[in-house]
């Protein structure tokens, strides 16, 4: 009992003191598990429980789901997506080459990716008789059904019929003519290489030199985008599928064009 008077007395004195701040008649007792013995004092306490009013400051800690809320930055990644979106799908953009579209029509492109296509990136196909010789890779083709053709040995996927008109592109009307080409839902079509070009000639058959089965209309000159560079300028290679063989044109110069992708 003494030992329990001790505790309560220092309570009990500020509790003195705080009553007659506040009105109150009657001090109050404290018990040593810090409960109070007249439970009528114990809501005038509660104003010290006002400093509980700091609780609501914790709602400050609410204001810190506020920057949770800066999640909302969040969306802004969605702003990043979009970003991202033009790049990818190409449905932000202009709505022409750069963002995926021809003519208002969805279409796919390859990544371009950073190979040199001056140079051959993959094997050579070989006809049949050059085969049975002893060369590697046979020619294998696939016609895709939509005006396209597959070249299973090195990838590449070629216009089935060369363009309408016939020869009659100069090589920068070639080139124009294949960039703005839409076909098969894909619109990253160009005009081949030198080195892509040779490699569908046949060289085991004439007249036309080259698999007329998946190229059909081919006997005479086509485009290349390669340019002539032996020291005479405005010159580019063609190559002429009646028998093969190669040689350089002015760029003026009417041809036929297949494109490629």
């Amino acid at each position: 009992m003494r030992m329990r008077f001790r505790l309560s007395f220092p309570v009990v004195m500020a509790a003195a003191g705080c009553s007659g701040l506040l009105g109150i008649e009657q001090p109050y007792l404290v018990s040593p598990d810090g409960g109070q013995i007249e439970g009528g004092v114990e809501g005038a306490a509660g104003p010290d429980g006002g400093a509980g009013a700091d609780g609501p400051m914790g709602t400050d800690s609410s204001m810190g789901t506020d920057s949770g809320a800066g999640t909302d930055g969040g969306i802004g990644t969605d702003g990043s997506n979009g970003d991202s979106g033009p790049s990818e799908t190409g449905t932000m953009d202009s709505g022409v080459v750069d963002s995926g579209m021809s003519d208002g029509a969805p279409c796919s492109k390859a990544d371009a990716g950073t190979a040199n296509r001056e140079w051959a990136q993959w094997p050579m196909p070989n006809s049949a008789v050059e085969v049975e010789a002893g060369a590697p890779n046979l020619e294998w083709y696939m016609n895709n059904g939509d005006g396209t053709v597959t070249d299973n040995v090195t990838g590449l996927m070629w216009q089935y019929a060369p363009a309408p008109g016939g020869g009659n592109y100069t090589q920068p009307n070639a080139i124009a003519y294949c960039a703005g080409l839409m076909l098969a839902s894909h619109c990253d079509w160009r005009l081949p290489t030198y080195i892509e070009l040779l490699s569908i000639v046949d060289f085991g058959q004439d007249s036309p030199a080259i698999n007329d089965t998946y190229f059909p209309n081919s006997n005479g000159y086509f485009w290349s985008s390669t340019a002539f560079v032996g020291g005479i300028s405005g010159n580019g290679w063609v190559i002429d599928f009646g028998n093969g063989g190669d040689h350089f044109h002015t760029t003026g110069t009417p041809n036929s064009v297949r494109c490629v992708r």
